[in-house]
């Protein structure tokens, strides 16, 4: 289906592009819906685990989005150059079937072409992501460490060459880290923030009941002279090798 609107100021628009290095990265909801339910199907997921998933599928993104908005349309930063930001909340996107990898990797891809309102080229970005601080769905967790995956687990896997350090992330979180590439139903939003509002910006949506969000990871300089190995003999001209950092 097909949503159409209207809005009167297309500046308050969040896009997928607009991402600046160092700002944060939030979630605002658990992911591994993907892989719950493929255990569910199986009859290996526990029904309060169920329960679990359904309530977060079936929050809506709306409170997330609202608070978003408050802050664009009533915050005002100085940059660095002494430069008034309008926009402190920088761009956002929902997480669904790509996992939040791949909606990961489309933000940080979408500045490469970009401009800013002035004109000028928009930064190259990469990210850091801070597995600890992602929240997971336990039920999803568990299916992972029962060796079940959705059934669109393995093309969306074709994002680890985004990772630096795939390997060492796959080794030393066996059971997080799949997850990356989980596909979402009902998803949370993705944002990039500034530093200087992220932690009154993550109070403030959970205050409005947004519990779950959390800062999951920032935002740093993308240089592909950087990258000196290639993940699994891929293709190192790929401007998506070496997106992102796991800590």
């Amino acid at each position: 289906f097909t949503v159409n609107g209207c809005i009167s100021d297309p500046k308050l628009l969040l896009r997928k592009q607009g991402g600046k290095i160092g700002d944060k990265i939030i979630l605002t909801k658990a992911i591994g819906t993907g892989a719950l339910f493929a255990a569910d199907m199986r009859a290996k997921c526990r029904g309060v685990l169920v329960e679990e998933a359904i309530k977060s599928m079936t929050s809506s993104n709306r409170t997330a989005s609202r608070v978003a908005m408050e802050y664009i349309q009533n915050e005002t930063l100085q940059e660095e150059d002494g430069s008034l930001c309008q926009k402190p909340v920088h761009s956002a996107t929902d997480v669904t079937g790509f996992g939040l990898a791949g909606h990961l990797l489309e933000m940080l891809i979408a500045n490469d072409d970009g401009k800013d309102e002035s004109g000028a080229p928009m930064e190259r970005i990469a990210a850091i992501l801070f597995m600890n601080q992602i929240p997971y769905l336990q039920g999803g967790l568990e299916a992972v460490q029962d060796g079940i995956l959705s059934s669109l687990y393995r093309e969306n896997f074709r994002s680890r060459r985004a990772v630096t350090n795939h390997k060492e992330a796959l080794e030393k979180f066996p059971a997080r880290y799949p997850l990356l590439f989980d596909p979402q139903t009902a998803g949370g939003l993705l944002f990039f923030v500034s530093s200087s509002i992220c932690d009154r910006f993550i109070e403030s949506l959970q205050e409005n009941g947004v519990i779950a969000a959390s800062v999951i990871g920032e935002l740093i300089e993308f240089s592909p002279n950087a990258v000196e190995t290639c993940q699994m003999g891929m293709d190192c001209g790929s401007d998506t090798i070496g997106r992102i950092f796991i800590q």
